[in-house]
C-alpha cells in the first residue's frame, strides 16, 4: 500500500550550487548522502550521447548505483537544488521491498567489480571520488552479508578484498571514518555487521 509522504532533507540540497560532477559526488559523501535512484536527478540527453553511458544489461539490481555514480564522475558540470520534485510511492510487493536476499550480495559484488575495472581509465580526481563511492558500496555489501548470513561468508569477503581493491581504498581515504572502514575491510570484514548493529541499537 501507499504510505504517507514525509519531507526529506539533505544538507547538500540546502542551497543551489553549481559544480563539477566529482565535486558534487564528494559533497554527497561528506554529508552521508547515498541517494542513487535514477529518478533523483535530471540529465541532458546530450550528456548521455557524449559520455556513452547506459545501464549495464548484466546488472539486475543496484544498476542505479553504478550508473548514477559513473555519470557524476564523468559530468563536467552539475547543479544541486533545494527541492525534491517527486513523490515516492511504496508498494509492498515491489522488488525493492522484498527484503535482502543472497542475490543482493551477488549483484553488489558485480557492481563493485565494474567500478574496479573502470579505475584505470580515470584521472586522479575521478579515482579519489570513486574510492569514496567504493567505501559506501562495500559498507552496504557487508551489511547485506551480515543480514543474509550466507554459509560461504569467507568467499564473499575474499571477493571484496581481491586484486588491488584494498590499495584503491587506502589511496582514497579522506577522513578518520574511512580509515577505520579500511582497516575493518582489510583485517576484520566479519566484524563489520556486528559494529553496524551495535550502532543501530544505540540510536534506538
Amino acid at each position: 500500500g501507499q504510505k504517507d509522504a514525509a519531507p526529506v532533507v539533505r544538507d547538500i540540497l540546502n542551497q543551489t550550487q553549481v559544480m563539477a560532477g566529482t565535486e558534487y559526488l564528494n559533497c554527497r559523501m561528506d554529508v552521508g548522502d547515498w541517494e542513487n535512484r535514477v529518478w533523483s536527478m535530471l540529465f541532458r540527453r546530450e550528456f548521455w550521447l557524449r559520455s556513452r553511458l547506459a545501464f549495464d544489461e548484466e546488472v539486475f539490481l543496484y544498476e542505479d548505483v553504478l550508473l548514477i555514480n559513473l555519470a557524476l564522475l564523468y559530468a563536467d558540470r552539475g547543479c544541486s537544488v533545494p527541492v525534491y520534485g517527486y513523490w515516492y510511492r511504496y508498494r509492498t510487493d515491489s522488488l525493492v521491498q522484498g527484503g535482502v536476499k543472497e542475490r543482493d550480495i551477488w549483484e553488489c559484488l558485480k557492481v563493485l567489480q565494474r567500478f574496479r575495472a573502470l579505475w584505470t581509465e580515470m584521472d586522479e580526481i575521478q579515482r579519489k571520488a570513486l574510492g569514496r563511492v567504493l567505501f559506501e558500496h562495500i559498507s552496504m555489501t557487508l551489511y547485506y552479508i551480515g543480514t543474509v548470513r550466507p554459509k560461504e561468508k569467507k568467499d564473499y569477503y575474499s571477493q571484496i578484498r581481491q586484486g588491488d581493491m584494498m590499495a584503491i581504498l587506502r589511496g582514497s581515504i579522506t577522513c578518520k571514518k574511512e580509515w577505520m572502514k579500511y582497516l575493518i575491510f582489510r583485517y576484520g570484514t566479519g566484524a563489520y555487521y556486528w559494529l553496524v548493529r551495535k550502532r543501530e541499537r544505540k540510536i534506538r
